[in-house]
């Protein structure tokens, strides 16, 4: 006993040591440092064992020597964590054999046949195992590991056969930490005090072992060899802890640069413009913020992806790519549908990774032969946009990670989260700040409007009676003729004043209920003949089930024959090859009936302006510009709203919300978004 008491300081301070891991296991709880608290405090209890029990019964030089083959195991699988058949870890399945051989060959030094052929199976199960975990891809190259393993291994199961347990128990040992010394250097791959001292701390520990018979060398250098080797399980304990701390440290100052970034990336998306302005082109709008996007965050490719009027979706934005993949993108996004997408979301090929943020395999949504997949661009990353009510109004599709090694974290996608909800927000608050400016300007434009209207009736009404008089002298034909030239113009006139006084003073009393669905289907009936001669696809598609909306049935079609008539006319200035398509959509929006009129035409619409009295698109002669103000006008009157908007990449859409009921002034602002 008295021998040993030199290990008594080396127990203290292991015990000590094992005290601080425990600490920064509690502040950590990973499996590594778990792996690595069970390492050292099977160290302090082997050398416990050296200590109280220095003669060493059958018993104790068992649970000794279970504890020098599991210590090294321990390290060992911290910077191994494979799997063995993807359920069982390779250091549970390597190290079960191996204690069992520790333990019967320490109960058992002169075995029976019965034993020593367990003692063989295990030693066979070991070396096993061993190899084929060596022979996966690892941090070490497995053309040194599993030969390494399979030469350690077959000395193993020599010296098994040879009845000299002892020395293969030591073999074991040294060839683990050995191993396990090369994967801490590969793992860290750093010249840092902890990595030195555990590396080295590793080595010397397994060193004296190679030595089979330490009687064979002189006692007092054996003596020092076990000495010193007590104390170097202390020097390799502390650098264990100088390791974590320097892990810590390294993974808070990797922390700080991930917030300095994620803080840099939140003050450049802030400085963009969310608010479209109506005069800028909405390609180009959304071009600049996925350039921006593409510049800040960790990924080198970025696209938006927005939902029309009509419910399809158009590539709005994009950043990075070329062209074949752009038109890729279009093809694929012409292709979704709210339902298509919802759909695709509750398969296993849309999975949320992070927050509000999934992976996707696009696959999913390919057509045969899609261009996509021959450019390779199979999987992203979707921040889903939602309107306030819950409503899917587009997708960020976000590509080619930057540092693909580095895992995807949440502070690499929160700001583009934040920026999604900050466009969300932007397009329902443009809509919103459109209908209230549009509402105050006509109400304005209005009252001039009537103003005009009743200061040039009365002189329209002479000059319409004059003329009428002069038709009716006895003038000759040539000023008969000049007068009948007047009072058709001052005809002209008088209807265009009509229908100011019409856009000012709208009519009131109940309007009663229209079946709104019927009325869209007579109106299929009576002009589908006419667009398929002009080679329109007509398109009419009636929810089923929908109230009637209160409206005046002669003033909603009247509406909607006017807006067909306009998405008519653009069509037909359009190539015969190109695709000409008019849309009819009615469908139920909460409270509220929803009528979308879309067309793929060239024009395009001004959503300022676009109901304005007087303000026309159309070529000059060809109107006056009042039928979409009227429109506006019957709308209004009966309660609902209407908002003009284009489409991506090509067309345009009139979006219609009848009440169903007398509707309120809070209903008039629910309802869909639109591009």
């Amino acid at each position: 006993m008295t021998e040993e008491l030199y290990r008594v300081p080396s127990f203290a301070l292991l015990c000590a040591l094992g005290t601080v891991f425990g600490a920064l296991y509690l502040r950590a709880r990973t499996m590594q440092r778990l792996l690595w608290l069970t390492g050292w405090l099977l160290a302090a209890a082997q050398l416990a064992l050296r200590i109280w029990h220095p003669e060493m019964t059958p018993a104790a030089r068992a649970l000794s020597n279970a504890c020098f083959e599991l210590i090294p195991l321990m390290f060992l699988g911290s910077v191994s964590p494979l799997r063995f058949r993807g359920r069982v870890p390779y250091v549970a399945a390597f190290g079960f054999p191996l204690l069992v051989y520790a333990v019967l060959g320490s109960l058992y030094p002169v075995p029976g046949a019965g034993i020593k052929a367990v003692l063989l199976v295990c030693a066979l199960a070991t070396v096993y195992t061993g190899i084929h975990w060596s022979s996966l891809k690892n941090l070490a190259p497995v053309w040194f590991t599993a030969p390494f393993s399979a030469a350690v291994g077959l000395v193993c199961l020599v010296l098994t056969w040879n009845g000299r347990f002892e020395e293969t128990l030591q073999l074991a040992h040294s060839g683990i930490f050995l191993m396990t010394a090369l994967l801490f250097v590969l793992a860290y791959r750093r010249l840092s005090p902890g990595v030195i001292f555990t590396v080295c701390g590793l080595l010397y520990w397994g060193l004296p072992l190679y030595f089979f018979d330490l009687a064979t060398i002189a006692h007092a250098t054996a003596a020092a060899l076990i000495r010193t080797l007590s104390l170097v399980k202390v020097v390799t304990a502390a650098g264990m802890i100088v390791l974590v701390l320097e892990e810590e440290l390294a993974a808070n100052e990797a922390s700080r640069q991930r917030d300095h970034r994620a803080r840099i990336e939140l003050e450049q998306y802030s400085r963009l413009d969310l608010y479209l302005d109506p005069y800028r082109d909405v390609v180009e709008h959304y071009d600049s913020i996925c350039e921006t996007i593409v510049a800040q965050s960790r990924f080198s490719q970025a696209a938006i992806v927005l939902c029309n009027a009509d419910r399809v979706y158009g590539l709005a934005g994009k950043a990075g790519m070329e062209g074949a993949l752009q038109g890729a993108l279009h093809a694929l996004a012409g292709r979704l549908t709210p339902d298509r997408i919802r759909e695709f979301s509750r398969t296993k090929y849309f999975q949320f990774e992070i927050g509000n943020t999934a992976r996707v395999d696009l696959s999913y949504l390919f057509e045969p032969g899609d261009e996509l997949k021959l450019l390779n661009y199979t999987t992203a990353y979707v921040v889903p946009m939602y309107t306030r009510s819950g409503m899917l109004e587009g997708l960020v599709l976000l590509s080619r990670l930057r540092d693909a090694g580095t895992p995807l974290r949440a502070d690499d996608v929160l700001p583009l989260e934040l920026l999604v909800a900050r466009i969300a927000a932007a397009r329902e608050s443009n809509l919103l700040v459109q209908r209230v400016v549009q509402s105050e300007k006509l109400a304005g434009l209005g009252q001039i409007a009537g103003g005009v209207a009743h200061e040039l009736n009365n002189p329209l009404t002479v000059v319409l009676g004059y003329a009428e008089l002069i038709q009716d002298s006895d003038a000759d034909d040539a000023m008969r003729e000049y007068a009948q030239v007047i009072r058709e113009e001052a005809r002209r006139m008088k209807r265009i004043i009509e229908s100011m006084v019409r856009f000012w003073r709208p009519s009131h009393g109940d309007p009663g209920m229209a079946p709104i669905d019927q009325i869209v289907h007579d109106i299929e009936k009576l002009r589908r003949n006419e667009l398929e001669r002009k080679g329109i696809d007509f398109q009419v598609c009636v929810a089923d089930g929908l109230p009637g909306v209160r409206i005046n049935s002669d003033q909603l079609r009247q509406v909607l024959l006017h807006l067909m008539n306009s998405s008519i006319s653009a069509l037909s200035e359009m190539p015969p090859d190109e695709e000409r398509r008019l849309k009819v959509e009615v469908r139920r929006a909460g409270r509220r009936v929803q009528v979308v009129v879309s067309d793929t035409g060239p024009r395009g619409v001004d959503p300022i302006h676009a109901f304005d009295p007087f303000f026309t698109a159309t070529q000059a002669g060809e109107g006056v510009g009042l039928g979409l103000s009227i429109c506006y006008s019957i709308i209004r009157e009966h309660g609902g709203e209407i908002t003009a908007s284009n489409l991506l990449p090509r067309g345009s859409a009139v979006v219609i919300e009848l009440p169903t009921h007398a509707g309120t002034g809070a209903d008039r602002l629910q309802g869909e978004v639109v591009a």
